[in-house]
């Protein structure tokens, strides 16, 4: 018999089964705790992609909104850039039908040089054409050059000799 009455007997446990045991199983009420925590936990990350998506949708309607008031704002100011200008323009063409029915004087074309006269002139009728035309986009750059000495006036027609 044993001198140990209380001795107990040692059983050859599996590594597998040592890991099952130290494994702890959740109780049911665990379990409801932990599902009422994920489900919170859900509803809060639901509210906040809520409140994102209008943040959102807020922002691009501003943008929307900035975009076409800087886009009517441009159109107002280019509209008055071109009044402004046609009204420099109108004063500018003035001046010259002045100056041009002042040169085209008998007196004074008998005194003065043809090319001088005539370049003033393809200046004036230039600058008329420009104001006449129907309105429209202004070119940047005048659809013939301004002629500078006799021989392209000449070879332009524009010399009276």
């Amino acid at each position: 018999m044993n001198d140990r009455p209380t001795e107990r007997r040692h059983v050859h446990r599996t590594r597998a089964q040592e890991r099952i045991d130290a494994l702890e199983t959740p109780s049911a009420t665990q379990l409801l705790a932990q599902l009422e925590e994920l489900r919170a936990s859900l509803a809060a990350a639901q509210q906040e992609a809520g409140d994102n998506r209008a943040g959102w949708q807020r922002a691009a309607a501003d943008f929307a909104n900035f975009k076409r008031r800087t886009e009517q704002e441009r159109e107002a100011t280019l509209g008055l850039a071109n009044e402004i200008l046609l009204l420099k323009v109108l004063a500018v063409a003035d001046d010259f039908d002045r100056a041009m029915a002042a040169a085209m004087a008998p007196r004074i074309l008998s005194r003065s040089r043809p090319g001088r006269t005539a370049g003033f002139v393809a200046v004036a009728r230039s600058t008329s054409a420009v104001v006449t035309a129907p309105p429209g986009p202004l070119p940047c750059r005048p659809a013939r050059s301004i002629p500078r000495s006799r021989a392209t006036l000449r070879a332009a027609g524009d010399m009276r000799a």
